[in-house]
């Protein structure tokens, strides 16, 4: 009975174990999903950036030009539609770099966060672990138990064995003295 009790709870240890790892290979795929996703953002940011740098250039240089020309209408008109076509899309970045910032904190807070549960599986997973060691040191001293049990058993048996022995050897001595009395 003990030892079907100690295959059952090694059954159920294990089966945890196992989901506990398959949970764990889950979290460390999504982890490395969470990278990629992490490092694109990051490179596009960083693109941006540097978009972003130039575009400053660009229209520095244009607001200049557009000092420097001063009354020449058509030049001036199309650096104009060009200052504000840039200011547009820089107005349009500095709100993608600003979504991307948002999207890049949350990944690195998710990532985070399932580190965090692969650190408390990881923890589950060793108590699981000294729970079936325990059991099979357990399952190791009663086998030793028994097997002792059995040694003791088996010695007692023969000891009485031999005693029994004694005492039919001491009751024919017995009856054979009374026979020999009673013969005499």
């Amino acid at each position: 009975r003990m030892q079907e009790e100690l295959n059952a709870k090694e059954g159920d240890v294990s089966g945890e174990v196992a989901a506990v790892n398959e949970e764990k290979a889950e979290l460390t795929t999504k982890i490395t999903e969470l990278n990629t996703e992490i490092a694109t953002l990051t490179e596009n940011a960083k693109a941006a950036d540097a978009w972003m740098a130039e575009a400053n250039v660009n229209m520095t240089r244009m607001q200049e030009e557009l000092n420097a020309k001063g009354d020449a209408p058509g030049d001036v008109t199309t650096l104009t539609l060009e200052i504000a076509s840039l200011k547009k899309a820089a107005m349009k970045s500095d709100s993608w770099m600003t979504e991307a910032g948002t999207k890049l904190e949350e990944a690195s807070a998710e990532k985070v966060e399932l580190m965090s549960k692969i650190t408390s599986f990881e923890a589950e997973k060793l108590a699981l672990t000294t729970e079936i060691a325990t059991l099979t040191e357990g399952a190791k001293a009663a086998d030793a138990w028994m097997a002792e049990a059995n040694v003791n058993m088996t010695k007692m048996q023969e000891e009485l064995n031999a005693k029994e022995g004694d005492v039919s050897g001491e009751v024919t001595a017995v009856n054979e003295e009374k026979a020999e009395l009673t013969t005499k």
